[in-house]
């Protein structure tokens, strides 16, 4: 018994398909869509990122996420920062709890843990871990 299958057709529609994907493809090598510059423009949109520790400077004001002032950034410490807060009490908040964001054109620094968590004199494998 023999089976037969269909011929398959000539090799057209990958190309086409290639050639569909590369006309989107400026938008994805960096070109941003209209659409997309103009959402970004928007007074409302705050863009928030990790942040390095290259950019945590000496006096660095970091508040919480809620806005109200942590401290200032006083000296990294292994995998965390040093704050001073105005009373002069130095506290350890984890690097990876601290986060930048761009509001109205300026970086601002904030830590997702509140000041509840960042009791003076804490080290920093004290504090709770988010899903640990």
């Amino acid at each position: 018994m023999t089976i037969r299958l269909p011929r398959l057709p000539a090799l057209a529609a990958p190309a086409l398909a290639l050639s569909a994907l590369a006309a989107s493809l400026p938008a994805i090598a960096g070109e941003v869509p209209d659409a997309t510059a103009a959402a970004l423009a928007n007074p409302d949109v705050i863009t928030v990122r990790n942040v390095t520790r290259a950019e945590l400077a000496m006096g660095l004001p970091i508040a919480d996420s809620a806005g109200q002032p942590l401290g200032t950034v006083v000296r990294p410490s292994g995998p965390d920062v040093i704050l001073r807060d105005d009373d002069g009490d130095e506290f350890a908040v984890p690097m990876a709890q601290l986060y930048a964001f761009n509001q109205n054109g300026a970086d601002h620094y904030a830590s997702r843990l509140p000041r509840e968590q960042l009791a003076a004199g804490t080290p920093a494998a004290a504090i709770p871990q988010k899903g640990g």
